[in-house]
């Protein structure tokens, strides 16, 4: 909870801080949406360039020149193998902690939402009260794709990496 003081110095309840309930919603909402959205900005980013480096793998793949080839293509896919596991390995707690933000936000709402009278929710313009929303773990299995995504793409790379290997040695 965020500890806010007045002049006092006694803590503010982060509610009277923001003001009535539906306006610590309506700040919960929208610093949810932000959060969602760079969850989505992280997972996009991975997932382009774990696509241009599985396209440079199959590419390397390809090389026939009768001098180089046998070196080049043993060298050249593990190292882009090896590459794109660091990338896996970079990418996943900075994904991990933007999906921990999104579920932080989240809470805070259904929080506020269970403290609404029933008048309040009838005026609420965008209702977060369906089935699928009301529970956290809905939420937290929605989003087992973006954190689940990095572990999946290292082993996709780690298991095609041994493949080349094991085929070139």
């Amino acid at each position: 909870m965020v500890a806010i003081f007045n002049e006092t110095k006694k803590p503010v309840p982060e509610q009277d801080a923001l003001g009535s309930p539906r306006d610590c919603l309506e700040f919960f909402r929208k610093e949810g949406q932000q959060a969602l959205d760079v969850l989505f900005q992280k997972v996009a980013a991975f997932l382009a360039i774990q696509s241009c480096l599985t396209i440079t793998y199959g590419l390397s793949m390809l090389n026939e020149n009768p001098r180089w080839a046998d070196t080049f293509t043993l060298i050249t896919p593990a190292a882009l193998g090896l590459f794109a596991m660091a990338c896996c390995m970079h990418a996943w707690p900075s994904i991990r902690a933007a999906s921990e933000t999104v579920l932080h936000w989240q809470g805070k709402q259904l929080a506020i939402i269970g403290k609404l009278s029933p008048r309040d929710l009838a005026r609420d313009r965008n209702p977060l009260l369906s089935r699928r929303e009301e529970r956290i773990e809905d939420q937290e299995r929605a989003m087992l794709y973006a954190k689940l995504a990095p572990s999946g793409c290292a082993t996709f790379w780690l298991v095609l990496t041994g493949t080349t290997l094991w085929i070139q040695l």
